[in-house]
């Protein structure tokens, strides 16, 4: 029983970092199925970020400006 509430708790903690990276219900699954490996591999994971190619912050892989430096990333891959 320890085994299943362990797990679930892995799970729980992987959500919370992958709903960070805009992937909480994949970070619950990989948390849950993995345990502390899966949480470890929700730190290690971009999710759906990448950088931005001025100021170097993660935004969201579809944003079509920077948040943080207001650049214009429409022309960039």
């Amino acid at each position: 029983m320890e085994f299943v509430v362990i797990w679930f708790i892995c799970g729980i903690i992987a959500a919370a970092i992958g709903s960070s990276k805009g992937e909480g219900f994949v970070g619950f699954i990989i948390g849950f199925i993995l345990g502390p490996l899966g949480v470890i591999a929700a730190i290690l994971s971009s999710g759906n970020r990448k950088r931005c190619p001025y100021c170097k912050e993660f935004i969201n892989r579809k944003a079509t400006k920077c948040p943080k430096c207001q650049s214009d990333l429409t022309d960039i891959d």
